[in-house]
């Protein structure tokens, strides 16, 4: 049962606490706890129930690829420093991610507008996020940053969100938890208490979903107007691009592959007008099942080894994807 919960809340914008009331599931244990005024932050335990944060999970899952950071010129690049999967979803993609993001609104004091699509990230054994800041130095920068946890980690098994420079501060990953730290001081100059890092998973998986909050409106033109991806499957031989056909009569299969033809760890967005996949007549029990198998198979093995999960194999070399699946 969804109710107002009241409390006591840090304003976005001023960094003082204010009353306010939270549409939020309502526990026992719903409550903001100060975390530290150096950097300003806290965590807002049970932020989110489980069956919101298994959603977002499962809407982000059929697109995780390795994570990026900022670059050169702004451009997106790879770097061990950040050695996760990720991925985005848009804003008010759907009523479950609008209610988050709306929530999210109340809490900080600031709206829908001025946060960035929420980031999907998915830690593995040995994965993490080096220290760094997350504000940008632009005439937006970000104000403050709210963590979103979306699973459990077991004990013992790494994964917390540290303050290098605050001693003794760090945050242990709990699902529905949210955190929220503030990468400028109130007067608008960057807090350098603000560097942070995600530890080393150790044993298990962490979800996380990242929202970025802006000093004014992100990209309001594109507001509730961008239409989430559609989702491909591995056995499904179809393209998910309108132009794949003519993008691939221009070359683009052999000059963009990895975008056009995918590679190991994600879908190529035109696999069909590229030729590398072949749809099956119906009831077709021949070579060409075979093949579609064979070819399913072999994605999802060296994605569970990846995962460091082994994938037993059914007849004509079919795994069940359940085992795979449940490693992700």
């Amino acid at each position: 049962m969804r109710q107002y919960l009241c409390t006591y809340v840090p304003l976005c914008s001023q960094g003082v606490l204010t009353f306010s009331c939270l549409a939020t599931p309502t526990t026992s244990t719903n409550r903001v706890e100060p975390v530290s005024w150096k950097p300003r932050a806290f965590v807002f335990h049970n932020f989110m129930t489980e069956e919101e944060a298994d959603h977002i999970v499962a809407l982000a899952k059929p697109f995780m690829k390795r994570s990026t950071v900022v670059g050169a010129g702004g451009a997106s690049v790879e770097d061990q420093i950040r050695t996760s999967y990720g991925t985005f979803l848009k804003r008010l993609q759907d009523p479950i991610v609008t209610a988050v993001e709306q929530r999210l609104a109340t809490w900080t004091k600031l709206n829908v507008s001025h946060q960035e699509d929420m980031q999907i990230l998915r830690y593995g054994i040995g994965q993490k996020y080096g220290a760094h800041y997350d504000s940008l130095d632009n005439d937006s920068p970000r104000v403050c940053t709210v963590l979103l946890y979306l699973s459990d980690v077991p004990a013992d098994g790494g994964g917390e969100t540290a303050f290098p420079g605050v001693r003794r501060q760090a945050l242990y990953p709990k699902k529905g938890d949210a955190l929220l730290f503030y990468s400028l001081k109130p007067d608008g100059t960057s807090d350098a208490y603000s560097l942070h890092t995600g530890c080393p998973i150790i044993s298990g998986v962490k979800w996380t979903a990242t929202k970025w909050i802006h000093t004014l409106p992100f990209r309001p033109h594109l507001l509730g107007k961008e239409q989430a991806e559609a989702i491909v499957y591995p056995e499904e031989c179809k393209d998910a691009q309108a132009d794949c056909k003519a993008w691939a009569d221009a070359g683009e299969c052999e000059n963009n592959e990895q975008f056009m033809r995918g590679d190991a760890f994600t879908l190529g967005n035109c696999r069909a007008s590229c030729g590398d996949c072949e749809v099956c007549a119906d009831n077709d029990i021949g070579e060409c099942s075979v093949a579609v198998a064979a070819s399913f198979a072999a994605l999802l093995a060296v994605i569970c080894h990846f995962c460091r999960w082994s994938l037993p194999l059914g007849p004509l070399g079919l795994p069940a994807p359940a085992w795979c699946l449940a490693s992700l």
